[in-house]
């Protein structure tokens, strides 16, 4: 809700459309109810929302990464036909897209807790430098560009700010529920924070750590490239 009211306050006044998209991931009855209020909310300010409704999630493995898998691709195949996307050939509630003229692109909420967050379950799994710079600000994906401009910021500014202006939210209540890694991540994070592992601290790791990812993708491409000459081509023929 904060990134639809900040992103709608942003296009005032500008030659931007935006449109959004709820995706009811058909896990809670409450979720459709939720989804027709965010709807409301663009109705009243003249944005285009629609609700995007999942198929079943169940299956092996985990639920957590088929819903996430299955929202992204909902997303796609959404925004794809609308122009929202970028002709590049490179490879996460309610998503907020803004179709800004020759920056076509899709915006996503995560916040600095999300980052953080992201960084204790990787490092659980045992990940590299690759894993541990967690989510990029920017990525092409399926031909759209996913941008997530509140990485720098915390939930609770956020939900200040929304307070300060009148608008409401809803809080997932799986967010809450210890089952999912995630919110053993965010309560790992609160009592760790005493000892000075604040999200803030996490989020600058990550961020230093996709700085030496890309050296390291930079070094290893220029050493491919000077370990690798042409030589002449041979033929055979094949009696």
């Amino acid at each position: 809700m904060a990134l639809l009211a900040l992103l709608h306050r942003w296009a005032d006044g500008r030659d931007v459309r935006i449109s959004a998209a709820t995706v009811d991931h058909g896990l809670r009855v409450e979720a459709r109810a939720e989804a027709e209020r965010v709807a409301a909310f663009c109705a009243s300010r003249g944005i285009r929302h629609e609700i995007l409704t999942l198929g079943d999630l169940s299956g092996p493995g985990n639920l957590s990464a088929r819903a996430r898998d299955a929202r992204y691709a909902a997303l796609t195949a959404h925004f794809l036909p609308q122009g929202c996307v970028t002709d590049a050939p490179y490879e996460t509630s309610a998503d907020a897209v803004g179709c800004v003229r020759d920056a076509p692109l899709v915006l996503l909420g995560h916040t600095m807790d999300d980052q953080a967050e992201t960084v204790l379950m990787r490092l659980a799994r045992g990940s590299g430098a690759e894993g541990l710079s967690a989510m990029a600000p920017e990525r092409h994906a399926h031909g759209i560009r996913w941008v997530r401009p509140l990485l720098a910021l915390r939930r609770d500014a956020l939900r200040d700010w929304l307070r300060a202006e009148g608008i409401a939210w809803i809080d997932d209540p799986t967010n809450a529920d210890p089952r999912y890694d995630r919110v053993k991540a965010r309560r790992a994070l609160e009592a760790l924070t005493p000892l000075g592992l604040t999200a803030e601290g996490v989020a600058d790791t990550a961020a230093r750590l996709a700085r030496q990812s890309e050296v390291l993708r930079t070094a290893a491409t220029e050493l491919s490239a000077a370990a690798v000459s042409p030589g002449p081509l041979w033929s055979w023929q094949i009696d």
